[in-house]
């Protein structure tokens, strides 16, 4: 199509230009205006081709920039989407490290308190009146008997020790105290 219009602007810049004759034929005078007006109709339409040629340039520079701009936008995506799907595996991976951390709490909180059952099995065993011996009482609704026995031998011993025993729930604990405390005071 191009092509053809080409030739059309050429054929018509070329009779523009002959002379009135041409080949031996007599086009006569008024052709010689005529290929005048012809002339500048052909330079109308040239100028029109460069203007159009000139605008087609710069809409593949524009096509080119912005499909460069697209270009680059989805590079930043696909960046983007990686790092979004790096972030995601990272947040499963703590995510199972927790759970793993949690499950093994569970599991020492659990034998923790089978230890703790049994030892209180064994001191309840041992020693039926344990509560009694250390005067135990709920610290949240009175204060242990300062004429207890074993509170009196409790208050010689340095306040590391007073410490840890008012503050344990060791049933271990809570015996080694008691064997402490029996042979200390027993009758010599």
């Amino acid at each position: 199509m191009q092509q053809a219009r080409y030739a059309s602007l050429l054929l018509l810049i070329f009779f523009a230009a002959l002379p009135g004759r041409t080949f031996g034929l007599d086009w006569g005078g008024g052709l010689s205006a005529m290929g005048g007006a012809l002339s500048n109709t052909a330079n109308a339409l040239m100028q029109q081709e460069l203007q159009r040629q000139l605008l087609e340039q710069q809409h593949q520079q524009q096509m080119q920039e912005i499909q460069a701009q697209h270009d680059l936008q989805m590079q930043q995506l696909e960046e983007q989407r990686r790092f979004l799907i790096e972030q995601q595996q990272q947040l499963e991976a703590d995510r199972q490290r927790a759970q793993q951390a949690q499950q093994k709490q569970r599991v020492a909180v659990a034998a923790s308190n089978a230890i703790d059952a049994a030892q209180m099995a064994h001191l309840a065993k041992t020693y039926p009146d344990w509560r009694e011996i250390v005067g135990a009482v709920d610290i949240s609704k009175q204060q242990p008997d300062p004429n207890n026995p074993f509170r009196k031998w409790l208050a010689t011993r340095n306040a590391a020790y007073q410490k840890k025993i008012n503050d344990t729930n060791s049933p271990r604990e809570i015996e080694k105290a008691i064997v402490l405390f029996r042979a200390s005071t027993k009758p010599r």
